[in-house]
Formats: C-alpha cells, sequence, structure tokens
C-alpha cells in the first residue's frame, strides 16, 4: 500500500496541479476493508469509493520513509 500511496504523490508533484486526495473504487467490500485498514475514507453517499486525504498519504509516506525519486516511473497510472 505504501508503495501505491507514495507512487500516487510522486505522480501528483510532477503534474503540478491540485488535488485534495488520493481516490480508489473498491470492487468487492473486503478490498473496502483493507482501503479502510490504510487509514482511506469512504464517502458517505458511495461508501466503496474511498479517499485518502493527501495531507495523510505525505504522513504515511514520510513516517514510512518510502518515498519514491522523482525520476522513477510510476507503474499504473496514466
Amino acid at each position: 500500500m505504501t508503495r501505491f500511496v507514495s507512487e500516487a504523490l510522486a505522480k501528483h508533484e510532477r503534474c503540478g496541479v491540485g488535488a485534495y486526495a488520493i481516490c480508489a473504487d473498491a470492487i468487492k467490500e473486503d478490498a473496502t476493508a483493507f482501503y479502510t485498514k490504510h487509514q482511506f475514507q469512504p464517502l458517505v453517499s458511495r461508501p466503496q469509493t474511498l479517499f485518502l486525504p493527501m495531507k495523510t498519504a505525505q504522513e504515511l509516506v514520510s513516517t514510512l520513509g518510502r518515498r519514491p525519486r522523482r525520476s522513477q516511473s510510476i507503474s499504473g497510472f496514466a
């Protein structure tokens, strides 16, 4: 999970656009539980759509010290 969050933060920095959160659409209930376990919060109107505020993501990555270098490619992101 930390790699996913790290890569999303790195992509965000490269794009230079503002963003409030990283979003995920959980397909199954166990996926929803997985994201919730990792501090994602469900939308009230769509509980299987979850978000992780950028500030929380940055804190998570800095705490674990696994931020990728800017030159690393981001797989899975367009």
